[in-house]
């Protein structure tokens, strides 16, 4: 690792070990704790065994005050983007301590064990993190959470980082994250895999593995209605647009979900049973909104560099017929180019939703400017908002900062709270370079 100008340490990337090697451990079916075999990549294929060397290099610019990377910058790389992961042991029980702090510590405790062996298994490591997002129940627990993060990664290796406050599907968990990483080989296609030591659930990947082609985001989606009935409605307008964008199901890499209440999950995993019959169901994660919908999906997919036809880096896409909005993108592509991951950003004080609405844009403007991109730039946007001012203000401010039809992708949700007292928003951002 060495040290640039301006808070900018930079790691290249180059000559990655043989892929059957470096994913052996998630490409051959073994036993799950129930004692039935596991799928370990969809469709029941094995991992290839061919050298592939994929030059490319990571960039973790700026520190933010929690300690994290203000932004990470990934070029040429495959990318690791995994499931919602719980505090939980090998046989799926929950750990809690003596009281509230003890059973922080300890579940704090064991998502960095979970984390460690996902990223063991997978062909990464600590130092390939890319962005963790975390999910916990109040800030307190967020602090804990970040403080065994922290002292867990080399300083010069900390990633992005995102936090946001939400009841979690597991009843009394108290904390989760998921994460995207640095791949240590180039699958060639998109893989699904599963990891033998760690839990999960049947039919469920931990983790998808992307080659450095062309990544589709699509903006939340959602429907109101009977939860199992919007949850399919929601699924389908998807895969329509995803069709529409010559994407595949076997491509979808993630899915968030935003229910009401969380306790849905159940309803929704079913769905996705449905919807993936036969394949492995992508990495999922769940946060709880605030809204009259039940549901909202929003998704990232893989595609083959060139499919769309267009040698735009950037595209901002909208269905045929569907006027462009001033505040957002029903998808976006983005080609072989520079990914930037930004860290969650609050405002550095209380105040109305206007002024933390401009704070939080004028330091993305200011970070952009580190990795010389720019607000025409955005890829995707999650925005986090736990006040109806800071909500409100958001949409009206938005267009002060867009271009018409060049808004990134995004999804708005209404959260019990940001992970700092006394703000009411904060935002998830992947932009790229012009």
């Amino acid at each position: 690792m060495r040290s640039f100008p301006n808070g900018i340490s930079r790691l290249v990337v180059t000559g990655f070990l043989s892929l059957g090697l470096v994913l052996g451990g998630c490409g051959k079916p073994k036993e799950d704790f129930s004692g039935r075999a596991r799928p370990q990549v969809s469709k029941g294929q094995e991992l290839p065994q061919r050298q592939a060397s994929v030059p490319g290099e990571l960039k973790r610019v700026g520190r933010t005050p929690e300690g994290f990377a203000q932004a990470v910058v990934t070029a040429g790389l495959p990318l690791l983007f995994s499931r919602q992961l719980l505090p939980v042991d090998a046989k799926g029980q929950l750990v809690q301590g003596n009281d509230a702090e003890d059973s922080a510590k300890a579940q704090a405790q064991q998502l960095v064990e979970n984390l460690d062996i996902l990223l063991s298994e997978t062909g990464s490591d600590w130092e390939k993190l890319v962005r963790i997002h975390a999910y916990v129940k109040d800030a307190k627990t967020g602090e804990v959470l970040i403080q065994s993060l922290l002292a867990r990664i080399n300083e010069d290796s900390r990633p992005a980082f995102t936090l946001v406050e939400t009841p979690l599907p597991l009843a009394e968990a108290g904390m989760a994250l998921d994460v995207v990483a640095i791949a240590s080989a180039n699958p060639g296609e998109m893989r699904l895999l599963r990891c033998p030591r760690l839990w999960g659930e049947d039919g469920f990947a931990d983790v998808a593995v992307v080659p450095p082609d062309e990544l589709v985001f699509f903006s939340g989606y959602p429907e109101r209605g009977e939860p199992r009935e919007a949850t399919a409605k929601v699924l389908s307008g998807l895969m329509q647009m995803a069709e529409q964008l010559s994407v595949t199901k076997s491509n979808v890499a993630q899915l968030k979900v935003f229910a009401q209440p969380v306790g849905l999950a159940e309803v929704v995993k079913d769905q996705l049973r449905e919807l993936f019959t036969n394949e492995l169901v992508p990495p999922v994660v769940f946060v709880e909104w605030i809204a009259s919908a039940p549901v909202e999906i929003e998704m990232i997919a893989f595609r083959e560099a060139n499919t769309g036809g267009s040698e735009e880096k950037l595209v901002f896409y909208n269905p045929p017929g569907t006027k462009p909005s001033p505040t957002f993108s029903r998808a976006t592509v983005l080609g072989r180019s520079e990914i930037i991951f930004v860290s969650g950003l609050w405002a550095s004080g209380a105040g109305d939703g206007v002024t933390e609405v401009r704070h939080i844009f004028g330091q993305l403007e200011e970070i952009l400017k580190t990795v010389s991109s720019d607000m025409r730039h955005l890829v995707k946007a999650t925005y986090y908002v736990s006040g109806k001012d800071a909500s409100a203000a958001l949409d009206k401010l938005r267009p002060e900062y867009f271009e018409l039809g060049k808004a990134p992708a995004a999804s708005k949700a209404m959260v019990h709270g940001v992970g700092k007292a006394g703000r009411t928003i904060t935002l998830d951002m992947i932009a790229t370079s012009p």
